[in-house]
């Protein structure tokens, strides 16, 4: 594992989103998500006029429109009895820079197929619920670090005739790792949007300060796509994030441990 450098103070660059509008269009281009294909297979088979249909589609409607709102972090368990077309949403916030880790256990002697649906709510909340599509799934449970802050609902539903005991579990932490090491948030000096020079400019950067020869760490996993000196920043260095494509920005370095094209590990 490579440590970046030692210094007092890094600067973080990040992106932005598109638009609702956008994404309302590649809706209608996206694929289908395992909860509509089951919803299709129902009616292909002729069977979601049934009672029973009729509830589950119910029921999943509702989970949606009237969600639980919670805080993060958050867990749970509930039952969902087999005859029961039952369906459990839940509603809460997050903020940019932050990231989920949503994890689902089953406890069931045969296990059924239960459907985790992630939805973001837009601005205007007349307009369609937005699917999530750019989760990672993992062995621990579903990561995601949203683009924008808003409120997101997550549904949880079995299918048809099947049940059981279900363990939710929420939980939140930030997306990047703090980047100088055995220091936090306490230790921020200034943040993006300050005052500089009596106003006429704001600050785009993230102010950290430690004694000289403190090891400034990456904070996420990626690789390093230059390092060298600039009259502005000083000794400086751009990670490439690997996993969203970010690139961040470390300024007013002691000195540099690192070189173009060397792949580093959050920490």
């Amino acid at each position: 594992m490579k440590r970046l450098a030692v210094s007092a103070m890094a600067a973080l660059v990040l992106g932005l989103s598109g638009c609702e509008q956008i994404e309302q269009w590649q809706d209608s281009w996206r694929p289908q998500t395992p909860h509509e294909a089951y919803l299709k297979g129902l009616h292909d088979a002729g069977l979601a006029g049934t009672a029973l249909s009729q509830a589950w589609i119910r029921e999943a409607a509702e989970a949606v429109l009237e969600p639980r709102e919670v805080e993060l972090p958050f867990r749970e368990e509930t039952f969902i009895a087999p005859e029961r077309p039952e369906a459990v949403g839940y509603r809460f916030r997050l903020e940019r820079g932050q990231r989920i880790r949503i994890g689902l256990e089953i406890d069931a002697e045969d296990a059924p197929e239960v459907f985790l649906d992630f939805f973001r709510v837009p601005a205007d909340e007349g307009d369609p619920l937005r699917p999530v599509q750019d989760v990672e799934e993992t062995p621990e449970g579903w990561l995601y670090e949203p683009d924008r802050a808003g409120d997101y609902i997550v549904r949880v539903q079995p299918e048809l005739l099947r049940g059981g005991r279900f363990r939710i579990d929420f939980e939140l932490n930030p997306a990047l790792a703090f980047p100088v090491d055995s220091y936090d948030t306490r230790d921020i000096g200034s943040v993006f949007g300050d005052a500089r020079e009596g106003g006429r400019r704001s600050h785009h950067g993230v102010d950290i300060f430690a004694p000289r020869g403190t090891p400034v760490v990456a904070s996420v996993d990626g690789r390093v796509t230059r390092a060298n000196v600039t009259n502005l920043g000083g000794k400086v260095v751009w990670l490439r994030d690997s996993r969203k494509g970010r690139n961040l920005y470390y300024a007013h370095l002691d000195s540099q441990a690192v070189s173009p094209g060397m792949d580093v590990t959050v920490g």
